[in-house]
């Protein structure tokens, strides 16, 4: 899912720049204002892209702390390094999943979280929420997270138990990988029956999707009858 600017404008060119706003984050961190949101989404966006690797993350941690000011990597507790170099490391592998557009997934966390805290929902501070997001979503690497999940992972509160839903989209992508690992074999098992029961959950999540369109399009009818009468 890498963006065509990648090979129109340049690798060498994107990476400067995104290093650069990095920078620019770190800068703004050094002056009070919260900055790690903006790296979380930056990130991810650089980790779809190509334009940064598991292998950066240090750099990123060392751009940023270099800007902020307050203290090198270096310098700082090994707990703290150890724990904000593991975070970055999950946003450029969530960025990196092959079936997820993870840039659409957070930009649709936040939008959810702007509208939960216009509501007044109890929420994680925003940069822990987002770090949740991707957390979940490494989780499901097969399937984009429902509005739902992105919220849940932004409120605070107890873990809500996995949905059937989920439980099925796991079950599936577990099916289709080990189908796809058996085709890669040299002796190859029969996995009809595995293939059957992939294409049986495939239809059964069909159908519950299309249940969900039918009950929103149902309430939105029964809103508006409500409206008119």
């Amino acid at each position: 899912m890498s963006n065509v600017a990648t090979l129109n404008n340049g690798f060498d060119t994107l990476r400067k720049e995104y290093l650069g706003e990095i920078t620019k984050d770190g800068a703004l961190s050094g002056k009070g204002k919260n900055a790690w949101p903006n790296v979380t989404l930056r990130t991810v966006q650089a980790a779809r892209d190509g334009l940064i690797t598991v292998d950066d993350a240090m750099l990123i941690f060392e751009t940023f702390a270099r800007a902020e000011g307050k203290a090198l990597v270096h310098d700082r507790p090994k707990d703290s390094v150890k724990k904000t170099k593991s975070e970055i490391t999950k946003m450029i592998e969530c960025g990196q999943l092959v079936n997820v557009d993870a840039v659409e997934v957070m930009s649709r966390a936040v939008t959810i979280y702007g509208n939960l805290k216009t509501e007044g929902a109890e929420l994680k501070a925003a940069y822990t929420g987002y770090v949740q997001v991707i957390r979940d979503q490494l989780k499901s690497p097969d399937y984009a997270l429902d509005d739902d999940a992105i919220a849940h992972a932004l409120c605070k509160g107890e873990a809500k138990p996995a949905s059937v839903e989920t439980k099925l989209k796991q079950a599936l992508a577990a099916l289709e990988a080990a189908v796809k690992i058996n085709d890669a074999d040299e002796n190859p098992v029969d996995l009809s029956s595995v293939t059957k029961a992939a294409s049986l959950v495939q239809s059964t999540l069909s159908f519950m999707a299309t249940n969900a369109e039918r009950r929103a399009l149902l309430a939105k009818l029964s809103i508006l009858d409500s409206k008119a009468a």
